[in-house]
Order: structure tokens, then C-alpha cells, then sequence
């Protein structure tokens, strides 16, 4: 193939690549959230800009508007959302809705009830709370102590052993009646985890001896108990917001 006809060729692609951006103009699509996310994501795409994503949304039929990651830089998150009526949003910082005229949208507004400290009754939890803090006894293998929060959850929970995750968009409900923190369920939240937002809890030393409290920043709840194997003590905790609250 000749320089020429391939020049020609990439002149081409060029054009066409900016007639796609040029149709799908940010004039069509409005700003009607900000930090949230909205809709049933039916595509996801890694753009350099708002107007990248809007291309992509123009092209899909069922695209009415799209949440598109706020932060600069070219790998920002663009997701897709679906044709609804109204389209549900809940508050995610660092994104942005935009949707083509008309297109109706409704926030999640609820919030968190303060977590409430229980003396564990482990193995009956009722399944509408979840764990974002414990106290262990001295020897800290045991929990002592609880502090729950109410959130929609959804599915069943799962049996995990310690240093074992609970699954994606999952959280820490319950431990087993014996309260040793080498074993807990987890369960699904409706809205879902934020994978990205976690924070980490150490035991200092792993004595517990001047953090027997470990309690999840607000907003978050546990997702992971990690001990150290052959003691079982606590090694550390780990928290992952809860999206909704």
C-alpha cells in the first residue's frame, strides 16, 4: 500500500471520527444531576470528555442520558443510561448527569440512621442491618459488642471465614453464634458498595489493647475481618461506603 493511499485512508477515518463528535453536540444533552448517578447503565465507556460521551450515547437507541466521572483526564468513567421514566439517581461524588430534554430524574434522599451499639446476638441478626463497628473482647478474637446501621438489602447471605471478602456490593450482616470474628455473613445492598471508597482499620500490634473499638468512618460499613492465622486475633477491618447514604 502507497504513503498516499494510506494518508488518504487516516484522513478519512479522521473525518468520519469528527463528524460523530460533531452530531452528538453537548446542545442536545442538559446537566440535570450533579454528583450522582443515574439510570440502568446499558454501556460502559472510557472517554477523554463530555462530548465523547455524548457521541456514544447518540449512537445507542436506548440512551437517554449519560453519567459521566467529573475528575479531568482521559480514562473518564461514561456510563450509559437507559430509557425510564423517571430515571433514579443516588448520590455519587465525582459525577455528573446529563440528559436530552424532557428526560425526568428522581434522587435517592434517604440517609443513614445513626449506628446504634448492640451486645451481640449472634446468628439472628434480621437481616436489615449491617455491621460498621465492633468491640472485641481482651483476647481479640471475640465480638463483644456491635454497632449497627439499617440499609435495603437484597438476596441471601453468604457464609465467610475470615481474610475472605464479602462479594461485590456485599457488606458484613451478622457473625456466627459463637461471635469469633474468624467467621461472618455478608449480604447484598440494593444500591450497592462504592468499590473505590475504603478505608482500613488496624489493630495496633494485634493486642487490641488501645483500639478495641473499630468503628467505620461515617458513611461506611464493613466489607472484610482479617485475623491472623493459627490466633485468630483481629489483624485489621475494612470499610466500604455505602452508596445511598
Amino acid at each position: 500500500m502507497s504513503g498516499s493511499v494510506l494518508l488518504l485512508i487516516m484522513v478519512v477515518v479522521v473525518a468520519e471520527a469528527s463528524l460523530v463528535l460533531a452530531s452528538a453536540s453537548l446542545d442536545n444533552y442538559n446537566r440535570t444531576a450533579t454528583n450522582q448517578r443515574c439510570g440502568t447503565v446499558i454501556k460502559t465507556a472510557s472517554v477523554s470528555s463530555a462530548i465523547t460521551c455524548a457521541a456514544i450515547c447518540s449512537q445507542e437507541s436506548a440512551c437517554v442520558g449519560f453519567s459521566l466521572q467529573s475528575l479531568r483526564g482521559s480514562d473518564r468513567v461514561c456510563e450509559l443510561a437507559n430509557r425510564s421514566n423517571p430515571v433514579h439517581c443516588v448520590p455519587q461524588p465525582n459525577f455528573n448527569f446529563y440528559s436530552t430534554p424532557g428526560v425526568v430524574t428522581t434522587t435517592e434522599t434517604t440517609h443513614p440512621a445513626p449506628p446504634t451499639q448492640h451486645t451481640p446476638e449472634c446468628g439472628i441478626n434480621n437481616l436489615t442491618r449491617v455491621v460498621v463497628g465492633i468491640t472485641t473482647d481482651s483476647s481479640c478474637t471475640i465480638v463483644v459488642a456491635y454497632n449497627l446501621t439499617e440499609v435495603a438489602l437484597s438476596g441471601t447471605r453468604i457464609s465467610k471465614t475470615s481474610n475472605n471478602p464479602c462479594d461485590n456490593n456485599s457488606l458484613v450482616v451478622d457473625f456466627y453464634s459463637s461471635c469469633a470474628l474468624s467467621s461472618y455473613w455478608c449480604q447484598q445492598a440494593v444500591l450497592g458498595v462504592n468499590p473505590t471508597k475504603n478505608f482500613t482499620l488496624w489493630a495496633p500490634g494485634n493486642t487490641c489493647q488501645f483500639s478495641d473499638d473499630f468503628r467505620c468512618p461515617d458513611k461506611m460499613a464493613i466489607t472484610n475481618i482479617a485475623v491472623t492465622r493459627n490466633t485468630n486475633k483481629l489483624d485489621f477491618i475494612e470499610c466500604h461506603q455505602v452508596i445511598g447514604w
